[in-house]
């Protein structure tokens, strides 16, 4: 009886009653990874050491499992180590920050002057260095206090609306069900050339789904017209010719002993010259040796030999289901440039993702998804800063302009 009761209390602290029944086959990443945590929590630990809590969760789950988990701490005495790539989700909460440079020194103190120090860049430390502040806040809410106390002028960004043409791919009626589960309901979309459109929603949405149905790896129904071939039609090496999916865990596409192998196998199947995919590699920035073996990578360093080998295709479409797991903020920006160099040599690139700040950043088009509808479209712009749930944080400190990102700002200020 006791175990069940802790079981129904940690349910409801993590708000997942609902999933009580339901096989683990059947959850998103997101559903998984808040299960997992809950199932640690219901043995009431003293200690939990979290490592990236919130790298699969949306912006609302995450906040509730840190709410939940700051409960823990204030009320009943839990000490949390937190290992975090997305600082600007629990540097608030922290009481204090240890910083790892990298050389081997441990950097421990506030987490407003350990971050005015480190390399690492949270939109808030980014905007504390554009704007000369000794300290990093922790919160929007103080940063908005000392915005308001100077009396910033910044200069609203021009936000160009996306380009309706040409359309690459295009679907209609496009519907993906898991037996009675309805996961894409219905979706018209088009994507055009030369463009990166951000994918958002909810866990358990129907995101993932709608690229993998896009790729045409699932039985779905509706059209799906990708240069005027459907990828549903195709065999897999001439699918990958046409649209092409890295999924969330990109490590699974790699499964040979060294890089050398992975890139030469990639040529194979691509029917490329020789040293094509290694070619690619080079030009993401990526300088590994070819007996390298890809379990030893970075994750930002393996994300980009997959991402090496599916455009070894030369695909004018490419799918990016949330490519920023695990990845720092340096990898993020080396990443965001990757993406618009492959817009701008023509391609169409869709990112379903978490990371408000890095589709910010990146996209110029939005996508909200919900139940497996599309119930938002429009500039990237647009649609964010309409969200008190999606709005990056620089669009929450100057409110109601529509400032994205700490770049943004420095563009605007006199």
């Amino acid at each position: 009886m006791a175990m069940r009761k802790r079981v129904e209390e940690t349910l409801d602290l993590m708000g997942i009653a609902d999933l009580r029944r339901r096989p683990l086959v059947e959850l998103s990443g997101g559903q998984q990874q808040r299960v997992a945590i809950a199932a640690v929590l219901a043995a009431q630990p003293r200690i939990l050491v979290l490592d990236e809590p919130t790298s699969a969760l949306d912006p609302t789950a995450a906040q509730d499992v840190l709410a939940a988990i700051g409960t823990l701490v204030h009320d009943v005495g839990l000490t949390v180590v937190l290992a975090e790539h997305r600082l600007e989700r629990v540097m608030q909460a922290a009481d204090s920050m240890l910083y790892l440079p990298g050389d081997g020194r441990v950097v421990y103190g506030p987490p407003g002057e350990v971050l005015a120090h480190a390399r690492i860049t949270p939109p808030l430390a980014e905007l504390a260095r554009v704007l000369h502040w000794p300290e990093v806040p922790l919160s929007v809410r103080e940063a908005r206090r000392r915005v308001a106390g100077e009396d910033l002028l910044v200069t609203a960004p021009v936000h160009p609306a996306p380009p309706s043409e040409p359309v690459v791919l295009s679907t209609r009626d496009l519907q993906v069900r898991y037996g009675e589960l309805i996961a894409v309901n219905h979706v018209d979309l088009d994507l055009v050339r030369g463009t990166v459109t951000s994918l958002l929603g909810r866990n358990g949405s129907g995101k993932s789904s709608m690229l993998w149905a896009l790729q045409g790896a699932l039985t779905c129904s509706g059209t799906i017209d990708v240069a005027g071939q459907d990828p549903r039609l195709l065999a897999a090496a001439e699918a990958r010719r046409v649209v092409t999916l890295v999924p969330q865990t990109a490590a699974d596409l790699l499964y040979l002993p060294s890089v050398g192998a992975e890139c030469a196998q990639a040529d194979a199947e691509s029917g490329v010259a020789p040293g094509t995919t290694a070619g690619l590699l080079r030009t993401l920035g990526i300088q590994v040796p070819d007996d390298r073996d890809p379990r030893d990578l970075s994750e930002g360093q393996r994300l980009a030999l997959v991402l090496a080998i599916q455009l070894a295709a030369r695909p004018p479409v490419l799918l990016l289901d949330e490519p920023t797991r695990g990845l720092d903020y340096s990898a993020k920006g080396e990443l965001r440039a990757i993406v618009r160099d492959l817009a701008a040599d023509g391609r169409a690139v869709l990112i379903s993702t978490h990371d408000v700040e890095f589709a910010a950043a990146t996209s110029r088009r939005t996508l909200l998804m919900a139940d497996g509808e599309i119930i938002a479209d429009g500039s990237t712009a647009k649609v964010l800063t309409s969200s008190p749930a999606y709005a990056p944080q620089m669009a929450k400190v100057f409110a109601p302009l529509p400032v994205l990102t700490p770049h943004e700002v420095a563009e605007g200020l006199p």
